[in-house]
């Protein structure tokens, strides 16, 4: 099973479940193996997330984002399409921005100083191979530390 440990902090939303924070630093895997990276995304059992500021509370949220290949797959089927050569549109085609679905699991939950917030798989199941998870802190000065089983 997967598990990540990082910790966190200021007040920029980061990437904390993907494909590319799995892979990095692994052994096992390299840019031309036969492995998907997929293949090292499970789903989450449990978040543990640990206030580690001194004095303060922090408030976090908790997101995930459609992942940008799944759209990018799908903008090129469509851009294609539209140029293939006779159809309507050929040579009119301009490229789309990217849509990126995002969905709150948690918004400014508040978790007190020297407390650790957990959520079983029940609180934070999602699609782990479509979907990212993302935290953001409340303030600059903010800091946790995350376990991922």
């Amino acid at each position: 099973m997967a598990k990540v440990y990082t910790s966190i902090a200021g007040n920029e939303e980061s990437k904390i479940y993907s494909e590319e924070v799995l892979i990095q630093g692994r052994d096992d895997y390299s840019s031309s193996s036969s492995v998907s990276p997929s293949s090292y995304v499970y789903p989450i059992k449990s978040i543990r997330i640990c206030n580690t500021h001194a004095t303060d509370s922090v408030s976090i949220d908790l997101a995930v984002h459609q992942q940008e290949t799944e759209n990018a797959e799908y903008l090129e089927y469509q851009r294609k399409l539209m140029n293939h050569k006779g159809s309507p549109g050929f040579n009119d085609w301009t490229p789309v921005e990217l849509t990126i679905n995002t969905y709150m699991l948690l918004n400014n939950v508040v978790i007190p100083n020297g407390v650790t917030l957990v959520l079983d798989e029940k609180d934070i199941a999602y699609d782990t191979l479509s979907y990212y998870l993302t935290i953001q802190l409340s303030a600059s000065d903010s800091a946790v530390d995350i376990i991922i089983n």
